[in-house]
């Protein structure tokens, strides 16, 4: 009996330091995203000044960072950070903020997606492939740019004369392939379309 109590307490002891050892060694702990909002205190434009954002960093996951962003009302942000891949985890456009990509940047979001103000790029590229609330939001692609948003439904009850879907240009995208509903004017006089 003594010999089998032994035993036991080896091979279990021997896969209780196998489990902390693959546990230690391979866990790597989901980070928690940082919220970043835009001040404008720098140059009031330029997504890569790090004094333009209240936190003094210019929000870009990488490095085990990851971000979540806050554009406020009245904004005017041009994303100019260079590269390719560039993403944040969480991206909010205030209704009344205007977002342009510049001319060959790219950013993609990787969580969620609030676009209620002006997103646009010429040349440029923003990506949502989650899911996306873009109502009153306006998307605006020139020159060669795309933008792809995952919304399956679309409000605007801003101002029915005001343009909220723009593609122009040779090679210009607008990705709105999720979308099956789209509902605009304003007040009373909305208008449901079923796409």
């Amino acid at each position: 009996m003594v010999a089998i109590d032994y035993f036991s307490r080896q091979i279990f002891g021997g896969i209780s330091f196998l489990c902390f050892f693959f546990i230690s060694t391979f866990y790597v702990p989901a980070s928690a995203q940082t919220v970043v909002t835009w001040t404008g205190a720098g140059d009031g434009e330029s997504y890569s000044d790090p004094a333009n954002w209240d936190l003094g960093v210019v929000p870009i996951n990488g490095g085990g960072a990851s971000f979540a962003v806050v554009i406020g009302d009245g904004a005017a942000v041009k994303f100019d950070v260079g590269g390719l891949g560039n993403q944040v985890a969480e991206f909010d456009l205030a209704q009344t903020a205007a977002f342009t990509i510049e001319f060959g940047r790219e950013l993609g979001v990787a969580n969620l997606a609030v676009v209620s103000g002006l997103v646009t790029t010429d040349n440029g590229t923003f990506s949502s492939q989650v899911p996306t609330n873009a109502d009153n939001g306006r998307l605006s692609v020139q020159g060669g740019g795309s933008i792809e948003v995952t919304d399956s439904s679309y409000v605007n009850d801003r101002n029915a004369n005001e343009t909220i879907f723009s593609s122009e240009g040779t090679g210009s995208v607008l990705d709105l392939s999720s979308l099956t509903s789209l509902t605009y004017g304003n007040g009373g006089g909305q208008r449901q379309k079923i796409v």
